[in-house]
């Protein structure tokens, strides 16, 4: 079976279909517009089956689903799926992304990424309706939805036999063999040849970041050997990241500190010798 839709919006580029039925239809969504600024969702309907023909809800009074443009507080709203409450409110589940400010300048950026958000669903004449097709806001109208303080902690607890991964911890790509081991209140990492820089799956466990800002404290043991490093790090790729960590030297252990300067076209490395004077150095991006 195929089925081709071919989106007017933005790139003309829909992905992600989702099928499912209620009463008499089937019903298709579809991510449109790429996944900047012009991502939305677009529902269609057949009575027929999943095979069509597809009935396109109306422009400017159905579809889009979801759309936010250039909304200030969420935006590339898209990715979406649907589900029933056992209260029988429906509900979209879908992706987008908070922006932040770039101070001194018109820029809109998020250093989160995608997100997951929650919007109520009615149902006029069979066609699904998210949010009274009111933009999509932090705080909405929405019967039923717990709201959780926008402040948390969490501290992150180890132990053999633990999931990582459902404790929310991931990897950049998977290693060929184990590379860490987990006793009571401490996670081993055994250092690899790759560094964080390579294409490849370096020794290092990652945590989404959740909020703008936040503090947080770890406590790491290290005594790399020459050329070695170990530390902690903000992360968004290899080619943008800061870091501070201890690094094996010929003549014993330096502190490494690496963070972006403000032209971006830069990176400001201080290396301080622990056991001497600190010297100062530049590396490109």
């Amino acid at each position: 079976m195929k089925l081709v839709r071919l989106s007017s919006e933005g790139n003309g580029i829909a992905e992600g279909p989702h099928i499912f039925k209620r009463g008499q239809y089937y019903y298709m969504i579809t991510a449109e517009g790429g996944t900047e600024v012009e991502h939305q969702e677009w529902v269609m309907r057949s009575t027929n089956g999943p095979t069509g023909p597809w009935e396109l809800g109306e422009k400017d009074v159905i579809n889009p689903m979801i759309f936010n443009g250039d909304h200030s507080e969420i935006r590339q709203t898209g990715h979406m799926d649907m589900v029933e409450g056992i209260d029988g409110q429906w509900w979209a589940v879908f992706l987008a992304v908070r922006p932040v400010h770039v101070e001194d300048s018109d820029v809109r950026l998020s250093q989160l990424g995608r997100e997951t958000f929650l919007a109520p669903v009615e149902w006029h004449n069979d066609w699904p309706v998210v949010n009274k097709r009111r933009p999509i806001t932090i705080n909405m109208d929405a019967p039923g939805l717990l709201r959780t303080s926008e402040q948390f902690g969490e501290e992150l607890k180890f132990a053999p036999g633990i999931d990582l991964a459902r404790q929310g911890w991931y990897r950049m790509r998977t290693p060929v063999k184990a590379d860490f081991e987990l006793t009571d209140n401490t996670l081993t990492l055994y250092g690899s040849p790759y560094s964080i820089t390579a294409d490849e799956a370096p020794t290092m466990f990652l945590r989404k970041q959740l909020s703008f800002q936040g503090k947080w404290t770890v406590q790491i043991e290290a005594s790399p050997q020459n050329r070695h490093e170990a530390g902690i790090a903000i992360w968004w790729s290899k080619f943008s990241y800061g870091k501070i960590a201890i690094r094996g030297t010929s003549e014993g252990r330096s502190l490494v500190y690496r963070f972006p300067t403000l032209d971006n076209n830069e990176f400001q490395v201080r290396t301080q010798t622990l056991y001497g004077q600190p010297t100062l150095t530049y590396c490109r991006k």
